[in-house]
């Protein structure tokens, strides 16, 4: 599957670079000369140009048989009309977001945003994951792999303020940090678009066969746990929450706020004909749905990251 070699090629790539790069993040960290700053920061591109032209292009090459990867990406775009509409789509929700977080950096003198705030991400998560899922698991699950590699050459460039962009991408981002982001790194992002691109990459099915089962609702494991599941959780929870679970800050009000929102979801899928669940796997699904927003009332943890697998192993449970 090409998607699939696309993930490896790019997450080993990303490995790869980082430690490449290693050397000129700690010339980085002893210099302070302006000259000298520029030296690593050139030194950092001249890093990266050399690990795409190194590595991941010849590997490309050897992973599509001698075909210009660039020939091979336009070719399987265009392939089918709709993979352009919802490229235009994800174009215009990025733009969005873009425009957001300018805004957003400018408005506030607080260095924490607000959880309805940081929210508005899954909203626009849900906006680009939501019409891919159901119209281009294949696409999406490509698309995924690049947004994480640019997500880590992303947080490299703010995390070492590498010019010219640096410094305003640290500006942009540490606005919408919150109490799971600890140290220099800034994570939640990369976070959250593991936790939806997770069931695309584990889910092990030919996307395109007929479902008679309802198993490709594991598919919508990050849709449902942290785009819909999460998201209603913690704005019903922070505005209407009264009762707290013992030994949490969450609130009961805002898990069955969470647990309803993803059975209507899913129930939106069965009906629009976009599902085919059999009525005796409601029960199961009913089930993992509860059993991960208890997860999330509970754990610590970053539920960006285990949420959706957790959902998604439930509901794969019996599926062949």
């Amino acid at each position: 599957m090409a998607a699939g070699k696309a993930l490896t090629v790019l997450v080993i790539g990303s490995l790869t670079t980082g430690i490449l790069l290693l050397p000129v993040f700690y010339y980085l960290s002893l210099v302070r000369d302006f000259w000298d700053v520029v030296v690593g920061h050139l030194a950092f591109y001249a890093t990266i140009f050399f690990t795409f032209f190194a590595l991941l292009l010849p590997w490309s090459f050897l992973i599509l048989r001698g075909m210009n990867p660039l020939n091979w990406l336009w070719k399987y775009l265009t392939k089918q009309e709709i993979r352009l509409y919802l490229i235009a789509h994800w174009c215009c929700v990025v733009a969005v977001s873009v425009v957001f977080v300018l805004w957003k950096s400018r408005q506030t003198k607080s260095n924490a945003s607000s959880t309805i705030v940081r929210k508005c991400f899954h909203l626009l998560a849900l906006a680009i994951f939501i019409p891919g899922v159901i119209y281009e698991p294949y696409v999406t699950h490509l698309a995924s792999s690049v947004a994480v590699a640019a997500f880590i050459f992303i947080e490299y460039v703010r995390l070492f303020r590498i010019g010219p962009f640096g410094s305003s991408v640290h500006s942009a981002l540490v606005v919408f940090l919150d109490d799971k982001d600890s140290g220099a790194l800034i994570l939640t992002h990369v976070y959250l678009l593991l936790g939806l691109a997770l069931p695309l990459w584990l889910f092990p099915v030919d996307y395109s066969k007929a479902d008679p089962t309802g198993c490709k609702l594991a598919l919508y494991s990050g849709i449902l746990a942290l785009g819909i599941g999460d998201t209603m959780a913690s704005v019903v929870g922070k505005t209407f929450g009264r009762l707290r679970w013992p030994g949490s800050l969450k609130t009961v009000e805002g898990t069955l706020a969470g647990i309803m929102s993803q059975l209507l979801f899913v129930w939106t899928l069965q009906c629009s004909g976009l599902l085919s669940l059999p009525r005796e796997r409601w029960v199961q699904v009913s089930l993992a749905v509860t059993a991960g927003s208890l997860l999330e009332a509970w754990t610590s943890q970053i539920d960006n990251i285990i949420l959706s697998p957790f959902l998604s192993s439930l509901l794969m449970f019996k599926c062949t």
